[in-house]
């Protein structure tokens, strides 16, 4: 059965997943048996309504049309109009992409964008380290939120809200 378009259900979001890198750094060819690592990311094609929280409606963050990071292994795929795409909550969604700077990633809900440290590159004795040998980084720094950000301050005593951008 061939269907045409796909509405995702409640707090659902349809992603086409993004290709795959073909291509190392070093341009070797990756074939889909070596080391080509799975896409973390694409556009968002369709939303769903969002979810009900007791007598709240909760909308979805994105909007159809955007370019989103998710989870690494969240989502179930599909296949959709001879492409590939992803049915996700939209909790799955990490940030949103407005340029392909990793820098400007607007984190979505309570996430925050962090910067890891780089891996020392030499031993404390001088030796070149490879890939492979170096430690990952444990530590990094939390980079500040985009200055058009709005944070929404609400008082639980007074249930009044402050708004401080």
């Amino acid at each position: 059965m061939q269907h045409t378009t796909v509405k995702p259900l409640g707090d659902r979001v349809l992603v086409k997943i993004k290709d795959a890198e073909e291509k190392s750094v070093g341009g070797i060819i990756l074939t889909p048996t070596t080391a080509q690592s799975k896409p973390q990311g694409g556009e968002v094609v369709a939303v769903g309504e969002g979810k009900t929280v007791g007598k709240s409606k909760v909308e979805i963050s994105v909007k159809a049309g955007a370019q989103v990071v998710h989870s690494k292994y969240a989502g179930t795929e599909v296949e959709f109009n001879g492409s590939k795409h992803l049915i996700l909550k939209d909790d799955d969604n990490v940030g949103i992409l407005e340029n392909e700077e990793v820098k400007d990633l607007k984190p979505l809900n309570d996430r925050v964008l962090i910067k890891v440290a780089e891996a020392e590159k030499n031993t404390a004795g001088g030796l070149l380290l490879t890939e492979a040998a170096k430690e990952k980084p444990s530590i990094g720094t939390a980079l500040p939120p985009p200055p058009m950000w709005v944070y929404l301050l609400i008082d639980c005593k007074t249930q009044q809200t402050n708004f401080n951008s």
